[in-house]
C-alpha cells in the first residue's frame, strides 16, 4: 500500500510490527494511549492469569491485541468489517511472535449498533481509545455490559479540542450510571510510558466488589 507506514515496537521483551494506514479514521494509527497500555501489560504479564482471554473493542491497528497475544494471551480483536483487512494484517505480521508465546489472536467484525454472538466469558475487556463520537457511546455502553467478563479496562487520551471533548464527556456521564471507575495508579504504569493526558481505568460494575 502507498499509503501505509510500519511501527517496529518494543514493550521490554516482547517486539511487535504494526502496520498503520496513512489515509482513514481514528482506527488506522497507533495511539499513545496505546503504548501506555501495552507497558502497564508488559509490566504485568507474569501476573496473569493462563490461559488469559482477552476481547477487545474497537480494536483498531490492533497493537494492544497483537502485543497481548506476544504474550501469551488468547485474544479476539473486534472492529467494524472495514478494519479487520489491517487488524488481519498485524496479526499475520506477528504470527511467528505470538506462536512462540503460546498465544492466539483473531479478528472478528463487531458493530455496538447490533449483538454480539461471541458469548464465551473472558478474562479481560479492554477499550482503548474509542470515544470519539456522542452517538457511539450509548451502543458502547450497551455492548460493554453484554459481555461476560472478569475485568474491563478503558483507555483514552484526553482531548481538548473537536468532538472528542463532548464525547468523553457524555461517556463519563453515563459510564458511571452503571460502573464504579478505579483509576490505574501511576506507580502500577510503565516508569517512562505515562502521561498526565493518558486515562487508564478499570469499569467495575456497580455493586461488585474490587
Amino acid at each position: 500500500m502507498d499509503d501505509d507506514f510500519v511501527r517496529d515496537l518494543s514493550f521490554g521483551d516482547i517486539e511487535v510490527r504494526i502496520h498503520q494506514e496513512g489515509v482513514g479514521d481514528v482506527n488506522c494509527v497507533v495511539w499513545d494511549s496505546s503504548l501506555v497500555c501495552c507497558y502497564y501489560f508488559a509490566k504485568w504479564r507474569h501476573s496473569f492469569k493462563k490461559p488469559c482471554k482477552v476481547l477487545e473493542l474497537g480494536a483498531g491497528t490492533a497493537v494492544c491485541s497483537v502485543a497481548l497475544a506476544a504474550m501469551g494471551c488468547d485474544v479476539v480483536a473486534t472492529d467494524l468489517p472495514a478494519c479487520l483487512p489491517l487488524i488481519e494484517r498485524n496479526i499475520f505480521a506477528n504470527l511467528e511472535a505470538i506462536q512462540k508465546a503460546g498465544g492466539s489472536c483473531v479478528a472478528k467484525a463487531l458493530d455496538w449498533n447490533e449483538s454480539f454472538e461471541e458469548r464465551t466469558p473472558c478474562d479481560l475487556l479492554l477499550l482503548v481509545d474509542c470515544i470519539y463520537y456522542n452517538d457511539s457511546i450509548d451502543p458502547l455502553i450497551r455492548t460493554i455490559r453484554s459481555i461476560d467478563v472478569k475485568r474491563i479496562l478503558c483507555s483514552y487520551e484526553i482531548r481538548n479540542s473537536g468532538q472528542p471533548v463532548e464525547a468523553q464527556k457524555f461517556f463519563m456521564e453515563r459510564i458511571k450510571e452503571h460502573f464504579d471507575l478505579h483509576h490505574v495508579v501511576e506507580t502500577d504504569l510503565d516508569d517512562e510510558f505515562q502521561s498526565p493526558d493518558i486515562v487508564l481505568m478499570e469499569l467495575v460494575p456497580k455493586g461488585d466488589s474490587v
